[in-house]
C-alpha cells in the first residue's frame, strides 16, 4: 500500500504467516522524499531537505538505512548538512555500522559498529562529536562541546568512558 508522512509518500508492504502477529516480511521505504528544511527546523540558508528511508524485515530480521541532505538556497553558500545512518537486527539485538552527521553546529563519528543485544556483551565502539552550541537552531546557547564516548565491551558489562571538553 502506500501511506505519507508529512505529505510525502511511504510505500508500505507485509506478508503474514497463517498463524501468529508477526509478519515474515515487511517494508517502508520513503523514496526519495524531500521537504521544507522548517519541518526539520532547520534556517536559513537551508531550504529543502532530502533524502532516502528503508526499513526492511525479512524472516525476524530488519534493516534500516536513513541519508539525508539539507540544501541551500540557490546562489548561497552554506557548510554541509547531512546526516546517514545504518542499522541492523532483530527482536533481541541492533547493530548500528554507520553514525555520521556533518551539520554547521555538529559532526558525530561512529567508528566502528556497536551491537547492543540483551544476550552479549557490546563490542568496542567509540563515537567522537563536536558541537558548536550558539550555531544550534533549536535552542539559545553558547559555547563549544568536544568529545569521544568510548566504549570497551568483552565483558558481560560494558565499561564506558566520556572525555567531554567544553568552551
Amino acid at each position: 500500500g502506500e501511506g505519507s508522512i508529512w505529505d510525502q509518500p511511504v510505500q508500505i508492504s507485509a506478508a503474514f504467516p497463517a498463524h501468529g502477529w508477526l509478519p515474515t516480511e515487511a517494508s517502508a521505504i520513503a523514496a526519495k522524499w524531500s521537504l521544507p528544511a522548517s519541518r526539520a527546523k532547520l534556517v536559513a540558508p537551508y531550504v529543502t531537505v532530502h533524502g532516502d528511508t528503508r526499513l526492511l524485515w525479512r524472516d525476524g530480521a530488519f534493516d534500516l538505512s536513513f541519508d539525508a541532505a539539507a540544501d541551500p538556497a540557490p546562489n548561497t553558500r552554506a557548510p554541509p548538512f547531512s546526516a546517514r545512518a545504518k542499522a541492523h537486527g532483530n527482536l533481541h539485538e541492533l547493530t548500528l555500522t554507520t553514525l555520521e552527521l556533518d551539520a554547521p553546529f555538529a559532526t558525530a563519528r561512529l567508528s566502528a559498529p556497536v551491537t547492543f543485544s540483551r544476550n552479549r556483551p557490546i563490542a568496542a565502539t567509540q563515537l567522537t562529536v563536536e558541537a558548536d552550541l550558539g550555531k544550534l537552531p533549536w535552542l539559545e546557547a553558547r559555547g563549544k562541546v568536544k568529545g569521544t564516548i568510548a566504549v570497551a565491551g568483552d565483558t558481560a558489562v560494558a565499561r564506558s568512558s566520556f572525555d567531554v571538553e567544553f568552551s
